[in-house]
């Protein structure tokens, strides 16, 4: 089970995702936010880091892992 499925109110799943974010270094959740919030393609993600599209998909997979 998620740390999110276990039935918090609102207030807390928003602590919850805050919690998770803020746990991230810095690098991971500015991929997470450009391809959750604002749904970059992997090529928009690697363009503005400058890191390669092979790595957004490995940080966007570690990031799954530690998350789930």
């Amino acid at each position: 089970m998620t740390p999110l499925g276990r039935g918090f109110s609102s207030e807390e799943t928003v602590q919850e995702i805050k919690n998770i974010l803020y746990g991230l270094k810095t690098e991971d959740r500015e991929v997470l936010i450009y391809k959750v919030v604002y749904q970059w393609s992997y090529e928009e993600i690697a363009d503005v880091m400058g890191i390669s599209t092979k790595n957004v998909s490995v940080r966007l997979s570690r990031i799954r892992r530690r998350i789930m």
